[in-house]
């Protein structure tokens, strides 16, 4: 089983091999095919993942043991995201106040450059989603919580967007599935230390 998948020239091949039972991408580019990757195919994709051309959307959700208003706290105090998920270097807000729509700041991602992410929605309490550009890829990353009877439920999810995106999706897919697992569950015990701590 194979399917192709072009956009202005370049596209990626995706051959089923049935006897090893994994995707084998092949970029072409020009009339050139070169072999990206072996690798199986990400279990995630079947579910709820998504890999179209030119775009990649992934997330993970965890429940923490603490009330929805705690967890949010925790959220917009970006500031001190370096102190509970590795998956943050440094972060540098580049405005003063309340946050909202239109913040930003500067991030320094363990592998990645430093870069500006500004937020384009938001949902006080809710969620907020903020947007950037790196390494030429449209990057949109939202945070989602909703109460739930033993706590509350968060939900990290992240599109990326270019020809970048699929041309590295092997590599990217499980560094960001594994990324987003950490930064969740550096949120979750976090919130659930400042709510034993409160109580």
């Amino acid at each position: 089983m194979a399917f192709m998948l072009v956009s202005n020239g370049v596209g990626c091949k995706y051959e089923k091999c049935e006897s090893l039972r994994a995707w084998a991408p092949e970029v072409f580019v020009g009339g050139i095919a070169q072999k990206a990757s072996l690798l199986q195919k990400p279990r995630a994709c079947r579910d709820g993942d998504s890999l179209r051309f030119g775009q990649m959307k992934l997330q993970n959700s965890i429940l923490i043991r603490a009330p929805q208003d705690v967890v949010w706290k925790a959220t917009e105090d970006i500031a001190r995201w370096p102190e509970w998920t590795p998956t943050v270097e440094s972060m540098e807000r580049l405005d003063e106040g309340t946050f909202k729509v239109g913040s930003a700041a500067y991030i320094k991602q363990p592998g990645l450059p430093r870069s500006k992410w500004v937020v384009t929605e938001m949902d006080r309490g809710r969620h907020f989603t903020w947007e950037c550009t790196v390494l030429s890829m449209r990057m949109r990353a939202t945070h989602a919580l909703s109460a739930c009877e033993s706590g509350t439920q968060n939900t990290l999810r992240l599109e990326m967007t270019g020809v970048v995106a699929v041309l590295l999706w092997p590599l990217l897919y499980f560094a960001v599935k594994r990324t987003l697992q950490q930064e969740n569950s550096g949120l979750k015990a976090w919130c659930e230390q400042l709510t034993n701590v409160q109580s």
